[in-house]
């Protein structure tokens, strides 16, 4: 992980690091505490009110293209290169759904456990967007930076 990727993260005591989970306006609307000692049995906890269900957004650049990955780690290092939304799990609410339809082009790049479920997710937004389901060998949180902008930069 980069410095400054580093650098925009808290850490909390009991081995978790807080990733801030933001709308599509930047406002931060709860956050996502992330194990990083690899011995908590859940490895993600999301406080986020029960009436925000648009994922957590980095809009960085001036693309009409999102990708779409699971969680907080892959959507940070992903938000070096691109505009991206993690889901916080693989559910999809129709408020996003919505959302997603507004963009030209959505890549969905789940999990490389999950291909099928981003299979899913790009066909129901095909009638709207040029949607394509992205398959990873690796999950982005587990690839190295050239692998990661490869997949990315096009």
């Amino acid at each position: 992980m980069s410095a400054s990727l580093a650098a925009q993260l808290r850490t909390y005591d009991r081995g978790r690091v807080l990733f801030p989970v933001r709308d599509l306006r930047g406002i931060e609307r709860g956050c996502v505490l992330r194990d990083v000692t690899g011995t908590a049995r859940i490895k993600a906890l999301t406080k986020t009110p029960a009436s925000y269900s648009l994922g957590s957004w980095h809009r960085r650049f001036a693309q009409p293209s999102v990708w779409v990955v699971e969680d907080a780690v892959s959507a940070l290092r992903a938000s070096q290169y691109v505009n991206v939304v993690a889901l916080l799990g693989t559910h999809t609410p129709p408020a996003l759904m919505k959302e997603l339809r507004r963009w030209q082009c959505v890549n969905v790049a789940l999990d490389a456990d999950a291909f099928q479920r981003s299979c899913a997710v790009a066909d129901a937004l095909a009638v709207w967007t040029d949607a394509r389901p992205v398959p990873l060998t690796k999950d982005f949180k587990d690839i190295d930076e050239d692998e990661l902008h490869a997949h990315l930069v096009r």
